[in-house]
């Protein structure tokens, strides 16, 4: 589902202060899927779907076998069935909060995708990879 996958400017800047064992910096201890009908950039935040029976999804990102440095989503991400037409999601975003929050990574879809009235909106499990390497 997912073509690429990217940090923000901001989550760059968080785990370069965890690289040199800054004590400021709160590491998230929960990530949440949002979908996003705008893509997110590195530098500037995408557009949130914005409809009353939509919320983000909470995710875990488990390191990938034996590879150190890739992680993805261990399930697939259950966003229920729309009871409105929500739009096309161009992509997902993690943030590390429930809502509001700071946006660490994108991921940018092949094509859009209709997330339309009574269509069950899900995205399986490993189809967001992210290398911190």
């Amino acid at each position: 589902m997912a073509t690429a996958a990217n940090l923000t400017h901001y989550a760059e800047e968080q785990m370069g202060k965890w690289a040199f064992t800054d004590d400021t910096v709160t590491r998230p201890t929960a990530w949440w899927a949002a979908l996003m009908s705008v893509k997110t950039s590195d530098s500037a935040a995408g557009t949130e779907f914005d409809a009353a029976d939509y919320g983000r999804v909470a995710v875990v990102m488990n390191e990938t076998g034996s590879l150190t440095g890739i992680f993805d989503n261990d399930a697939a991400l259950e966003f229920g069935t729309p009871l409105t037409n929500w739009g096309n999601c161009a992509g997902v975003t993690l943030y590390d909060a429930e809502t509001s929050g700071n946006a660490w990574a994108f991921y940018d879809l092949a094509s859009p995708v209709a997330c339309d009235a009574g269509a069950p909106v899900s995205i399986p499990a490993a189809a967001l990879i992210q290398n911190i390497d």
